[in-house]
C-alpha cells in the first residue's frame, strides 16, 4: 500500500520535518520563477502554504542521504 500526504502544509512545518534543512524554496508556476526562500534564520520571507502538487526544494547543509517518510509523521490524521 502506498502512503501519500492527505493534507497541505507550510514551509515552516516542512523545514522542521526534514533533518538539517536550512531553507525551503517553491516554484511559482504562474510567473515561472523561484521566489525568495523561507529560511531557518530570521526569515525575510513569511512561511508560505504548500499545497499538494506544488514544486518545492528543500536545502540541507549536509551531503548525506536521509530516509524521510514524506512528512507522514508531521500530519494529524483523521480518526
Amino acid at each position: 500500500m502506498n502512503s501519500v500526504n492527505i493534507e497541505n502544509t507550510n514551509a515552516s512545518e516542512l523545514l522542521q520535518n526534514i533533518p538539517n534543512c536550512t531553507k525551503i524554496g517553491r516554484w511559482d508556476a504562474s510567473s515561472q520563477y523561484w521566489p525568495p526562500e523561507y529560511t531557518i534564520k530570521a526569515p525575510p520571507v513569511a512561511s508560505f502554504d504548500i499545497f499538494m502538487g506544488d514544486a518545492v526544494f528543500a536545502y540541507r547543509n549536509v551531503q548525506t542521504v536521509i530516509i524521510w517518510d514524506s512528512g507522514r509523521s508531521m500530519l494529524t490524521l483523521p480518526p
